[in-house]
């Protein structure tokens, strides 16, 4: 009996060692035809896997020699190997680093750029099946001008949040990525009132806040200090600053030092979130 279920374990570890591998080689396929937003999205969620399967503070224990050359090539050939190799905390460790590098990649793209590569995979799975999905369409179709399409993909992570429950951290992130996007849009149309309205509903979630130092939700917010409306982004960070940032709250304790003594807010110096 213990023979049959040390073979049917071993049988369970050799396929998911082949799925990780699978996995890697798409994630290459997505990075040479010009798929790196799609290959972000995948090495997060390998990323992920690898977590659960060792620890996140294994994962976090990366030596320096890694870090370097934090380019995506190497990176991916790093994590490749490592996967051969069967070492899950080296593979975490490099999914973390790939996905980093990536971000930065992406971050850099053009706005139609982005949007064509978004829309690519969006038709390839024929239509956005997630809430990240439409979240970054809300956001491509932004940077890219189109804030018609931008207002509806963003109404779109709304109404799916609302029908799901939005009772989760992700939901409720995801809702409040959504009205950055609506305010922004109202801002451009020349509504100032409802982009502040939109300011304020979008702490009114439930999320890990964590994920506010890597992504620019405060572009509402310098966007509207830049219209004059100093109060509305004092009370923004004010509030802001009470909640649990953990990671984050350096940041947002500086921004609002720098709003309360009247200087614009340094929301994307060293120290603010990464461009989307």
């Amino acid at each position: 009996m213990m023979m049959i279920a040390s073979i049917a374990l071993t049988s369970a570890l050799v396929a998911a060692a082949a799925d990780t591998a699978s996995q890697v080689q798409t994630i290459r396929t997505l990075i040479v035809s010009g798929g790196s937003i799609e290959a972000g999205k995948r090495v997060t969620e390998l990323h992920r896997a690898l977590v659960s399967k060792v620890s996140p503070a294994r994962c976090r224990q990366v030596p320096g020699e890694k870090m370097a050359p934090n380019t995506v090539e190497p990176l991916l050939d790093s994590l490749e190997a490592a996967v051969s190799k069967k070492n899950d905390v080296e593979a975490c460790q490099y999914a973390a680093l790939l996905g980093a590098a990536l971000q930065e990649s992406n971050a850099k793209l053009a706005p139609a750029a982005k949007l064509a590569q978004i829309e690519k995979e969006w038709l390839r799975a024929g239509g956005p099946q997630d809430l990240e999905s439409l979240d970054q369409l809300a956001w491509a179709y932004y940077d890219a001008g189109n804030f018609s399409a931008a207002r509806e993909f963003a109404g779109s992570v709304l109404q799916k949040s609302g029908r799901l429950g939005a009772t989760t951290m992700q939901l409720g992130y995801f809702e409040h990525s959504a009205r950055t996007v609506l305010g922004l849009v109202r801002l451009e149309s020349g509504s100032t009132r409802d982009a502040v309205v939109f300011l304020n509903q979008s702490l009114d979630v439930q999320m890990d806040v964590r994920l506010l130092a890597d992504r620019p939700a405060v572009r509402l917010a310098d966007a509207l200090w830049k219209k004059g409306e100093q109060e509305a982004v004092v009370r923004y960070l004010t509030r802001a600053s009470r909640i649990a940032w953990t990671s984050a709250t350096p940041s947002v304790q500086k921004w609002l030092a720098e709003a309360q003594s009247g200087k614009a807010p340094s929301f994307f110096g060293p120290s603010g979130p990464a461009g989307k």
